[in-house]
């Protein structure tokens, strides 16, 4: 029920501006590129590559830089996967660079799985 309701606030949010049954409207709602969930925290990237995090019943901005591609969560942490193919990993309230070479993220229970620019897992 959570992930549904997860889903549906990230779809309440590309389409609407206001409060409506219960979903939370973020400001300037309109070019959302991805939502990813983990424990009690969603986060959302937006088209400007800013990255917006859900917890404790708001949103909270946790990064205002471009060229950010994808993002994923996993055990308590964000990763934000930049258009130059480097990872960067957000905890304690802070970003740290964790290498370059990835084209690709996925998270999947405590675990995040990188496919590097040269097809390694």
């Amino acid at each position: 029920m959570r992930l549904l309701h997860t889903l549906a606030l990230g779809l309440a949010l590309a389409c609407s501006t206001a409060h409506a049954q219960g979903f939370v409207a973020l400001t300037g709602a309109g070019d959302h590129r991805q939502v990813v969930a983990d424990g009690d925290s969603t986060y959302l990237l937006r088209g400007g590559g800013e990255i917006f995090q859900y917890a404790q019943g708001r949103w909270t901005q946790i990064d205002n830089s471009s060229g950010t591609a994808s993002i994923a969560a996993a055990n308590g942490v964000v990763y934000a996967l930049k258009t130059d193919n480097n990872l960067y990993r957000y905890a304690f309230g802070g970003w740290t660079a964790h290498g370059g070479g990835i084209s690709q993220i996925v998270a999947a229970g405590s675990n995040l799985f990188v496919l590097q620019t040269n097809s390694n897992v």
